[in-house]
């Protein structure tokens, strides 16, 4: 599933926002997301690792983030295990109005196994209403 918004700010300033700095600025984006916490040292890149906290429902549950993609200011990606439930998030940027603006694009494909798998098609909507959710947040931090 995507979503995407363009944002008035260059493409630059949108990738240190939403990959060059995304564990600490995740959470200030996806109220679910109530910690992310860098395990692995030096400065982000594939391979780099990080903890993470999220709400689901009235729990929490704790998890891991690997960056799988990074190519500064187009794109970068990151696979995210909690248990038997996984999802690869992608983030796309394209320079818009001259490189003044950008077009970001957030993806989510997720997988699970187990009795979980058959909760997956529920949870699409509410994946998809977060994403957007977080689109606006994120140009509202920004912008």
């Amino acid at each position: 599933m995507k979503a995407e918004k363009v944002l008035r700010c260059p493409p630059p300033t949108v990738f240190d926002f939403v990959a060059t700095h995304h564990f600490e600025n995740h959470p200030k984006w996806d109220p679910d997301v109530l910690e992310m916490r860098q395990t692995s040292p030096g400065t982000l890149g594939v391979g780099t690792r990080a903890d993470l906290v999220r709400r689901q429902g009235s729990r929490q549950v704790e998890g891991t983030a690997t960056v799988t993609e990074y190519e500064p200011d187009k794109s970068a990606a990151w696979d995210v295990q909690f248990g038997p439930f996984g999802l690869h998030q992608r983030v796309e940027l394209a320079p818009e109005q001259g490189g003044a603006a950008t077009l970001l694009r957030l993806s989510i494909e997720t997988r699970a196994s187990g009795p979980l798998k058959l909760m997956v098609p529920l949870l699409r909507s509410r994946f998809r209403k977060t994403m957007e959710q977080s689109l606006a947040t994120i140009a509202s931090l920004l912008e």
